[in-house]
């Protein structure tokens, strides 16, 4: 799946985020990241890394991103978000 596929599934336009879109994002992230639902944190820090391919702009709190980094690693990921793999999705974060 590339990039722009994943953005149409969910519903969003990446030119037009607003903060509604946002707040929406980090709640689910944040959502999954305490059930300890790996398969679902993965999904959604790629769908932000789809949407803000530089995080350092990205409105999302750091320090849930950097939550969510770290716990995918104690789960055996390997993350690559900053690589771009916009036309293979599944690249960004892979299983060790």
């Amino acid at each position: 799946m590339t990039a722009q596929e994943l953005l149409a599934v969910e519903g969003i336009d990446k030119t037009s985020i607003g903060v509604g879109h946002t707040l929406s994002l980090h709640a689910k992230l944040d959502k999954h990241l305490r059930s300890g639902d790996d398969s679902r944190v993965r999904d959604y820090l790629i769908v932000i890394r789809c949407i803000w391919p530089n995080l350092d702009v990205c409105p999302i709190d750091v320090g849930i991103l950097k939550k969510a980094v770290k716990f995918l690693k104690l789960k055996g990921w390997k993350i690559y978000l900053h690589e771009n793999h916009d036309d293979r999705i599944s690249q960004y974060i892979r299983r060790t």
